[in-house]
């Protein structure tokens, strides 16, 4: 191993702050679903007008990753929270790769059209065709999925050593007399 990886630690705190980065840009990944509609599910479309509007769909699943990312910030267990952190990376991997490529998403966005599957032609719901903004969803992916990446290595390298407090530093005596 690197010496420099080897020698990395950082705090608990620090894992957290990332936690907070990770959840936030999982909330802003799920909006950009939302307001492309096409992948979304129950309870975002919940449109009886459309056939298979509100149903039950992968998007509806993937929303359990809240819950397991918020278990994180609780549990102290490493293992437990490199565990917890896989889930949502494979998932992320799988729905981009399979359900959902990146072309898609960009498409949605830039042609104000879905480009494919069973809502083939609808507008996304604001209504925008927008290669910038496709291109900022796609950069979104991206990131979202290495935060994901980075996660559990960081949980991993987490110091184990108790936090100092400030009551526990004034407790101590000051200089031995001797």
């Amino acid at each position: 191993m690197l010496p420099k990886v080897r020698n990395l630690h950082v705090s608990r705190r620090f894992v957290n702050t990332y936690l907070m980065l990770v959840v936030a840009l999982a909330l802003i990944h799920h909006t950009d679903h939302a307001l492309r509609w096409d992948h979304s599910g129950w309870p975002i479309r919940g449109d009886t007008h459309v056939p298979g509007a509100g149903i039950v769909t992968p998007f509806t699943y993937s929303l359990l990753i809240y819950p397991l990312l918020l278990s994180m910030f609780f549990v102290r267990s490493k293992a437990y929270r490199i565990v917890a952190g896989l889930p949502p990376l494979l998932l992320v991997l799988w729905a981009h790769l399979t359900i959902e490529p990146v072309p898609h998403i960009y498409r949605t966005w830039a042609d104000n059209r879905v480009p494919g599957g069973r809502f083939e032609g609808f507008a996304n719901l604001v209504g925008l065709a927008s290669p910038f903004v496709g291109g900022l969803a796609v950069t979104l992916l991206f990131v979202l999925g290495i935060a994901l990446a980075v996660l559990p290595f960081l949980i991993w390298r987490e110091s184990d050593e108790p936090r100092r407090t400030a009551g526990a530093a004034m407790s101590a005596p000051a200089h031995p007399s001797g």
